[in-house]
This record gives C-alpha cells, structure tokens and sequence, in this order.
C-alpha cells in the first residue's frame, strides 16, 4: 500500500492481542552459545537466491508471463495476487477466462514463472498506473503464492531466497544463524486451517471466515501489546516508520500513559476504502514515550524503534465491510514497510508460522 493510493477490500487486515509470554524455547537454550550475526553466511536451508529490487521501501521480483516480463511487489499485507495488464504487455489471459475491461477480475494465465515456472494460475486484475515509482509495478505477490514457501527477503544486499518444507532451517538453525522468532501463529501458514476465526479481531463479526493469511507479529507500542501486521507493500517512504493503529489499541496506550502520544495535525492522511468515495480519516501522532518493540516468542523485545509516527485509523460505517484493522474491536496495528527494510533481513517461515528478524 502506497499511502493513500491504493485500496482493494480483504487486501490487508492486522491481528489482535499479543499471547501472553512463554519461557524460552528449547533450541533457544540448545543454541544459545553460537550466536553470530545475520548476513556473514546465511544458512544454506533458506534455499536458492534470485535478485530484488526495493523501491520506497517496497520489495520487488521478476515475473514472466510466456514471453513477458513484469515487476510485481512481494506483498505480505496481501492476501491475493495481482496483476496490472497494461503494464505488462503481451500477457494475455486465457480466452474466457475473465473480462480484462473490468479492474478486480479474476483471470487465468498459462506459463507463469515466479522463480519457477508455476503453470496455471489465476490473478485478478488491477490498476496500478497511479503509483509513483522508479519503474512501473506489473502486479502484486500476495501470501497465497508466498505461504506456499519460506522466503528471505535481503534489502540491504537486494536478494531473496526461497525453500520448500524439506529444506527450510529448523528453529534452531536460524537461531544460531543470529535471528529471533517472532510468532504469527494462528494468523501465517501454509494451512488455512491453522488460521483464527475473524471473530477473534471483530467481536461483532459472527460469519465463518477465518483472519486474512497475512504474518502478524506479537509488538509493544508504548508497553501496550498487540498483534500487527507485516505489510510489506505499505511504502510509508515520505514519513518512515509509520505504524498504523485501529482506535482499541490507542485507547489502550492513552489510558495506560495520556503523554505517550503527542498530536501531529499536520501529517493526518484521508485513505480511500473499497467504498467508491468513501475515505477514511487517520489522524497522526509521534511516539514520545516507549518504543514500537518486535516481542520474540521468548517475551523479550528483540528489536525496538523510539521514533515512530502512529496513525490512529478511524473506520466510517459506511466502509466497516471494507475489513481492515480499523474494523477491530482488538488492539491491531498495520507496520510500514520500512520497519522491515531497517532491519535488513526478514524470513518469512509459513510452515513454523514464525518471522525471523536479526537480533
């Protein structure tokens, strides 16, 4: 998500309250003698690497369609793949497949290649000629190609890599390798059945759906907990290390300390919703006390950020359906995308249902 540009209802969503803490797993205590730090040698468990780009804080991989090739943005705050057809041309969907006049289609490809050549698969449509960028974005990967996986995505040296189940680290690999686990249980993996009913983030929502499939992580913002998501494609480049946060959350953190945030008119945004015309107003604040603290599954903070700009989201009733962590009635947060590219190295393990970030 560009700030402000783009908005495709169940696109993105953030999770709830963090669980409570846990004693130190077993391969923390078994590795905890070879700690070295990330990047010297990576594991050769985290698979083969392909080049990425980043551009305003957003990661980027190569795909072909037959003969066409594309930029699509590795979007861990989408739970649906993209793609925009006029900026990839010569990638013509199967005939009859979808109506390529109407953006949010769903359309059908032959030969697809991201990384490996993936055959058939199904894309919707979108626009994304709107988006200032350094080179055009043909489309988005969203988590139901990347659960499928385990990737690492390199900012600082523009590479990712990717391993199937068989090869993937264990916990204790990685451990030693220098990352923190941080849990996205319930709420990233490449089962669907493993993920929480969408009550558990809406006590008034009452249908069968489950949470979007989209990694959130245990943070503390100004010592409040709460769960939230990783969005890789939320490009807040203009005012870095941006966090949005649904009303719960901020009454929670205004209860616990009235000063911990300071008002920032200025900066307030208005976001379109999936409602034709209908925005939502987001006020800004800077953090002045605590930090936004990444909570590794041992309790502890594993890294931590003091100057943050935290956007309260204010959802209108006209966009409830939108979903999205305004809609919450749990504390939910949405990180932006340079939270991540600051610490340089992110692997995303949809098998253990864990992020692993540097300590």
């Amino acid at each position: 998500m560009i700030e402000g540009a783009f908005c495709l209802a169940l696109m993105s969503a953030a999770a709830c309250a963090a669980p409570a803490l846990v004693s130190p797993p077993e391969y923390v205590r078994a590795e905890s003698s070879s700690k070295k730090a990330p990047g010297a040698a990576y594991p050769a468990c985290l698979g083969r690497t392909v080049p990425l780009s980043v551009s305003k804080e957003m990661p980027y991989g190569e795909v072909h369609i037959g003969a066409s090739r594309g930029r699509f943005m590795l979007d861990y705050g989408a739970n649906v793949s993209s793609i925009d057809l006029k900026a990839m041309p010569g990638a013509e969907p199967v005939q009859g497949s979808c109506d390529t006049a109407a953006p949010g289609g769903r359309c059908v490809f032959e030969d697809f290649t991201f990384v490996d050549n993936l055959g058939s698969v199904s894309l919707y449509t979108a626009d994304y000629s709107g988006l200032i960028l350094d080179a055009p974005q043909a489309g988005i990967i969203g988590t139901d190609f990347l659960s499928e996986s385990a990737y690492t995505l390199r900012y600082a040296e523009g590479s990712f890599s990717l391993a199937g189940r068989e090869e993937m680290c264990s916990a204790g690999a990685l451990f030693a390798a220098g990352f923190s686990p941080l849990s996205t249980a319930g709420y990233f993996s490449d089962d669907g059945r493993k993920l929480l009913p969408l009550s558990a983030l809406n006590e008034n929502y009452t249908g069968p759906l489950s949470v979007p499939n989209v990694p959130a992580v245990p943070i503390r913002v100004a010592g409040v907990d709460a769960r939230a998501q990783i969005d890789t494609g939320y490009s807040d480049y203009i005012v870095r290390h941006s966090i949005n946060i649904n009303v719960a959350l901020y009454s929670r953190i205004t209860a616990a300390d009235p000063a911990a945030l300071q008002r920032w008119p200025e900066k307030d945004k208005k976001l379109s919703t999936c409602v034709p015309g209908v925005l939502e107003p987001v006020e800004a604040y800077r953090l002045k006390k605590g930090a936004v603290e990444f909570i590794a599954e041992d309790g502890a903070a594993a890294r931590s950020f003091r100057e943050a700009v935290v956007y309260v989201k204010r959802t209108p009733a006209a966009a409830m359906h939108c979903g999205g962590i305004g809609t919450h009635t749990e504390p939910s947060a949405q990180l932006g995308g340079s939270f991540i590219a600051d610490l340089g190295t992110a692997v995303f393990d949809p098998f253990s249902s864990r992020v692993w970030i540097p300590r």
